[in-house]
């Protein structure tokens, strides 16, 4: 039986409001060259002990693994690639339609941005970046040749932008009914929790993605950024949430159940967070999650040695306080990356419990597939660490198209109120739409 301590712990805010650094502007657009590219970002957020990188970027393509849809033998093709680039740097993502891989469901619904369930590759360009100093961890050229490369790129690019059109997938009223239903599976017995998202579309967007990243790194300060392209198609991701990371044999999980608004007065954000950290419905939504990854971890762990290091950890951002758990383990020292993610994907922390049947349900009732959104980014070294978010609080922009999409949502449990469910869903997804001009 877990133990949850009563007493409240220790309340972190984030780091002091910083405007990012010239080279790293310039970054952003050296990167616009390649057309495929990922920069990771921990905005100097000092309290996340397993973080490695301030700023970690790969771009351009030595190899490439990559899945349309599903494929009965994809996890056996990811395996051999990911075995055949032992000792790179390989980066990367899953989308939330990854689950067809891992699990027995079949996603069923339409795809409003298509995107690859899987894609992995090899960059040809491996750039750290801290305190706006470059070091060129890798590359087919000289160290000198890439940083001159950088300092001569544009800091920024004048160009037109539209907002677009913006409208929710469902409305007020079918979103309140689906999470009655919802309720309802769970009072039956049929789940004790599911996590229910829904998504704000756009349609006519034109829109610098690099530009826009900048803007949401300086308003969010997350610890996961991620700036993601696959040709036309990028994310923008202010993600505050760790999915899994591996140090040595450890593997490190550190799900986010529970949010409120952060206040701009410090003594009242506090009562706040009290409120958070003390609330039956938030404790509960985390501590089923926690069970859950728990659970997963121990398939693929060695016996004992998975243990909750913090519970109900209360953690201050730019707009919201968030309560995150943080559940560990000991595995193999060269444990498959492939084979972790057969255990634990989905993350507990965007599907529910039992995992198999809040995933039928998400299919049941959820009107788009979520592709990249509550999906996976990050990177594996060549020591063997990983360490891969959650794709949350991220805006996903098919240039082509002009088409774009926002999503958020929430556990619901037997404790939910339809209203207030919603009314958070619009809170996560508010700073966003803010930046877009469509709030």
């Amino acid at each position: 039986m877990m133990k949850t301590d009563q007493s409240p712990p220790e309340i972190l805010s984030d780091p002091e409001s910083t405007l990012p650094g010239l080279l790293s502007r310039k970054l952003n657009y050296w990167l616009s060259s390649f057309e495929y590219h990922l920069r990771l970002d921990s905005n100097s957020y000092e309290e996340d002990a397993y973080h490695r990188h301030e700023t970690l970027a790969g771009c351009g393509v030595e190899d490439i693994f990559s899945l349309e849809s599903f494929e009965s033998d994809g996890i056996d093709r990811l395996r051999a690639f990911l075995a055949r680039h032992k000792g790179d740097y390989i980066m990367g993502h899953i989308s939330f339609e990854g689950k067809d891989l891992f699990e027995v469901t079949r996603t069923s619904v339409p795809a409003y941005i298509p995107a690859p369930v899987i894609t992995f590759f090899v960059p040809e360009y491996i750039i750290s970046l801290k305190d706006d100093k470059i070091d060129v961890l890798k590359s087919p050229v000289s160290k000198e040749e890439v940083i001159r490369g950088i300092e001569r790129t544009p800091d920024h690019v004048f160009s037109f932008s539209k907002p677009g059109r913006g409208y929710f997938a469902i409305d007020r009223h079918e979103y309140m009914e689906a999470v009655s239903n919802l309720i309802r599976h769970i009072r039956i017995g049929d789940i004790y929790e599911v996590n229910f998202c829904q998504a704000f579309h756009i349609e006519g967007l034109i829109q610098d993605p690099y530009a826009l990243y900048e803007r949401m790194q300086e308003v969010s300060a997350p610890p996961f950024g991620a700036l993601y392209r696959i040709r036309d198609l990028f994310l923008c991701s202010a993600s505050p949430e760790r999915f899994i990371a591996k140090r040595g044999a450890r593997l490190i999980c550190q799900p986010i159940k529970g949010t409120n608004r952060r206040l701009s007065d410090p003594e009242e954000n506090k009562a706040q967070q009290q409120a958070l950290h003390n609330s039956p419905k938030e404790r509960s939504e985390n501590v089923m999650i926690v069970d859950l990854m728990r659970n997963d971890l121990s398939r693929i762990c060695h016996p004992g040695t998975v243990k909750v290091e913090e519970l109900f950890g209360i953690y201050a951002f730019r707009h919201v306080n968030q309560m995150i758990s943080t559940v560990v383990g000991e595995a193999d020292f060269n444990i498959s990356f492939a084979d972790v993610m057969k255990a634990l994907f989905p993350m507990g922390s965007m599907t529910g419990a039992p995992k198999i049947r809040a995933l039928e349900l998400i299919d049941q009732y959820e009107a788009y597939q979520r592709g990249l959104y509550s999906g996976t980014v990050g990177y594996i070294d060549p020591a063997g660490d990983w360490d891969f978010n959650v794709v949350i609080r991220s805006l996903v922009y098919d240039r082509l198209s002009g088409r774009a999409s926002i999503s958020s949502g929430g556990a619901i449990t037997a404790l939910s109120d339809p209203l207030q469910e919603y009314e958070e869903s619009l809170l996560k997804m508010e700073s966003l739409r803010k930046l877009l001009g469509l709030l």
